[in-house]
């Protein structure tokens, strides 16, 4: 819906890229089609893809509307808070917005950030959207995924994951992702930490909140996120994850949630009780594997009557359990071992 004021407006979205061949144009064109009249500066920074991920932006610029425009930096180190950091320094506008390379944002999703932030990105307010995931393939494994990372045996609690329906009321969150932000908080917290390879997010958000900013889940925002399609690439990604979580809790020196301390507690228990008795370790193992082959039957044959899904969701929930949990546990093994050592970016201001 157009307003009095969206002509006038300009936004910057970032967006760090790297082999995203199978999804940039699909996020370019998301951002073209926006419902929103004023001027959008998109930038790309790309690690030096070796696909054809660059190439498929360059054509997209050659063909854009005069409300839109594309910037495209280099990133070699491909570390996503370096490259966060490159585009928010880069960007024109007052109000910043951050995507990924293989997430389509909804046509309403600039209106609704104005709505939240303000014009000039005044009002002091972290805001994102919820998550819808689609499968990173047509294979069976990629659909499995899916469903896992959507499900909160999966993942957890995670609203933005996991909200059902249409609901219109904002939450105030911890974190949210694909947040949209002032130029100017970006600058007061002295940019992302990039010490942290992954959750500089979570850490972003948390320096916020100190500094008396809300973050703020807007539901009305849904984006499309495309999984990861094979084991492989979803095992890499969450020892990612919990590696990096841990080093964000050291930093702050804060408990984990209910929702992130789960792997690693049942990795824990796991490998307590396989030193203290072997039946007890074989009964929650026993336990772990009924309730996982219970929700997987349920989720895969029950409500979508597909049997051919129970055996890879199954396989699913411990590859994001474990892979996590391991990450958990080798993450704060060596901040013990080796301080931490990261601070924000404080350059940037």
């Amino acid at each position: 819906m157009k307003t009095e004021i969206s002509d006038s407006l300009e936004v910057s979205v970032i967006i760090p890229t790297y082999n995203e061949e199978p999804y940039i144009a699909g996020v370019v064109q998301s951002l073209i089609d926006q419902q929103f009249f004023g001027h959008i500066e998109i930038i790309i920074i790309d690690g030096d893809s070796s696909d054809q991920t660059v190439a498929i932006v360059n054509k997209m610029r050659e063909l854009l509307p005069l409300n839109r425009s594309i910037v495209i930096l280099s990133n070699p180190k491909r570390h996503i808070p370096i490259s966060l950091n490159m585009g928010c320094q880069q960007a024109k506008s007052k109000l910043l917005i951050r995507l990924d390379g293989h997430t389509f944002a909804p046509v309403n999703y600039v209106m609704e950030v104005i709505k939240m932030l303000g014009a000039d990105g005044s009002k002091r307010i972290i805001c994102g959207g919820r998550i819808q995931i689609e499968p990173g393939t047509r294979a069976l494994a990629a659909q499995a995924i899916t469903l896992g990372v959507s499900h909160p045996v999966g993942i957890g609690n995670a609203m933005y994951r996991t909200m059902d329906g249409f609901d219109e009321n904002c939450l105030e969150v911890d974190t949210v992702p694909f947040a949209s932000f002032s130029k100017q908080l970006w600058m007061e917290l002295g940019g992302f930490d990039e010490f942290l390879l992954y959750d500089e997010d979570s850490d972003f958000n948390f320096r916020a909140r100190q500094k008396g900013c809300k973050v703020i889940l807007n539901p009305r925002i849904v984006f499309t996120y495309f999984s990861r399609p094979t084991f492989s690439l979803l095992g890499q990604q969450y020892y990612r994850y919990g590696f990096w979580v841990s080093k964000f809790l050291v930093k702050h020196k804060r408990l984990p949630t209910i929702r992130k301390l789960a792997p690693i507690t049942f990795l824990a228990a796991l490998l307590v009780l396989g030193f203290i008795h072997i039946g007890l370790w074989q009964v929650m193992l026993l336990i772990y594997t009924v309730v996982i082959a219970v929700v997987s039957f349920r989720e895969a044959v029950i409500k979508r009557k597909d049997w051919r899904l129970w055996l890879p969701l199954f396989l699913v929930f411990p590859t994001l359990h474990l892979s996590y949990g391991i990450g958990n546990l080798i993450g704060i093994a060596t901040s013990i071992s080796l301080p931490f050592q990261g601070k924000p970016f404080i350059s940037y201001k």
